[in-house]
């Protein structure tokens, strides 16, 4: 891809390409020696683009003209909307319309030549939802008073409802352009899989622990003098084999410095322990410092996740409080109910370069609604966050994602192989009959599948794994 002069545009770029599994490098001029296509984002420079390329929005504009289209209000109102894969998706921004073969179901896309035109800024329409879409422009009436999205007012000035994840959506926008170029020019396309399983889904299930005990206060002062210590409620969820991720909170009605063994003894079970954080710390960085402090001394570990339950101003806020104390994630922005994307992303995303940003989609309430939710994540996949707040919820939630072979792992693990498989590059050698494959790790990767497509749209999937900083070459017939 071309070098975008926008930080904005450059961050979605990466994102897209990152979640659709592209081979991808940033260069300042394609090489037709070694580049079979090429993506030129909004705000590329004019330079001679030797391969067919997807051009997009005003980027096309500046190589090919063609007609602007008036914009109102946009963001946060759509300036338009597009059908991909049968969905409805709202547009932000410039429209744009240029001449050429338009591609019916995809508008405003055009072919031209050896080239596809996009008609919108659609990397900046991306930005918008990585940025914290409607909230960072202060829109607070989508917003409750515990920081989270009201779904009934996105789908109002969307257009579209939060149970569909749009930046997936303007993602495989990109996904067909590229993906028709290499079959007009006879080339197979290539995708990384970050998933272990046909499913192509993880989730990590969070158990954020705002109590200890089920009884009321009375009650557990009248068993201490009984001397009967009634178990914490998530003692059997501690027990399971299935990875899991705990968090706990300086500011609730427990002593964390007198749990300092069951926080321990958690981690050492295979599950991750982190930090529920305070509303008044996602805005007071010392706050923020004091609280993240002590469970990270209790844990003798940095690199803590950060569960933001209620926020006091805008996600921005509460990115840069995480990013004050090297978090190594955070988790907030959710809806406020039901099940969705609330800012259309289905994989981890790094706004402003601050923080790690994992989309919480649903709070499984009860062991009823478990089964719903798997259902509904396996539509688009990814690598997400579910939240249960009962042991009978969080049990039946896992049963349902086994059941439907989706992955269940805590957001450090699954972190850790959405870098490593993003950063495995490779060189590719196709003979008409034969790709050979050469890729390249910086770190250790164990089973990452490779879709192999076809021209004629046949595809097969191979799995490799690669030792840190090795480079593995690879054959597969593609006829």
């Amino acid at each position: 891809m071309l070098r975008s002069e926008s930080d904005a545009v450059r961050e979605s770029v990466r994102y897209v390409l990152d979640s659709l599994g592209i081979f991808w490098e940033e260069v300042s001029e394609p090489d037709p020696l070694k580049h079979t296509v090429a993506l030129i984002p909004e705000g590329s420079p004019l330079v001679p683009i030797p391969v067919p390329s997807v051009f997009i929005g005003r980027a096309a504009l500046a190589y090919f003209g063609g007609e602007k289209k008036t914009k109102v209000g946009s963001p946060p109102e759509p300036s338009g909307f597009i059908t991909i894969s049968g969905e409805r998706a709202p547009v932000y921004g410039q429209l744009y319309s240029f001449e050429g073969d338009r591609i019916v179901g995809y508008a405003p896309v055009w072919v031209r030549d050896r080239h596809v035109l996009i008609g919108y800024d659609l990397f900046e329409t991306v930005s918008y939802f990585i940025r914290g879409a409607e909230q960072s422009l202060g829109l607070r009436d989508v917003i409750d008073r515990r920081g989270r999205f009201d779904p009934k007012a996105l789908e109002e000035l969307r257009g579209v409802p939060p149970s569909v994840p749009l930046v997936k959506l303007h993602s495989d926008l990109v996904l067909a352009s590229l993906a028709l170029l290499h079959k007009r020019e006879g080339l197979p396309f290539l995708t990384k899989l970050y998933g272990r399983t046909p499913a192509n889904l993880t989730v990590s299930l969070l158990i954020p622990v705002r109590f200890i005990r089920r009884e009321g206060k009375f009650k557990r002062v009248v068993s201490k003098l009984l001397g009967k210590n009634t178990p914490p409620w998530y003692e059997n969820l501690a027990s399971l084999s299935d990875p899991l991720a705990f968090y706990f909170g300086s500011f609730l009605d427990y002593d964390l410095n007198s749990m300092e063994g069951e926080l321990r003894s958690i981690e050492e079970n295979g599950h991750e322990v982190g930090l529920l954080a305070s509303i008044r710390s996602s805005v007071d960085f010392s706050k923020m410092r004091d609280e993240y402090t002590l469970i990270s001394e209790i844990l003798r570990r940095g690199s803590l996740g950060i569960r933001f339950p209620v926020i006091a101003t805008y996600l921005k806020d509460a990115w840069r409080s995480a990013a004050s104390v090297n978090a190594r994630y955070s988790v907030a922005g959710e809806l406020s109910g039901g099940f969705g994307y609330p800012l259309g992303l289905n994989y981890p995303s790094r706004p402003y370069g601050l923080v790690w940003n994992l989309p919480l989609t649903s709070r499984v309430r009860s062991p009823e609604a478990a089964r719903g939710v798997v259902r509904k994540l396996l539509k688009y996949g990814g690598m997400v966050a579910v939240e249960a707040y009962t042991e009978d919820a969080a049990i039946a939630f896992i049963s349902a994602a086994k059941d439907s072979m989706a992955e269940v792992d805590t957001p450090l693990e699954l972190l850790k192989r959405w870098e490593r498989i993003k950063w495995v590059k490779g060189d590719f050698v196709y003979d008409r009959r034969f790709l050979y494959m050469k890729f390249r790790a910086s770190d250790a990767v164990e089973d990452m599948g490779v879709r192999v497509i076809h021209p004629s749209g046949k595809h097969k999937i191979v799995r490799i794994s690669l030792s840190k900083g090795e480079e593995r070459e690879h054959a597969v017939e593609v006829v």
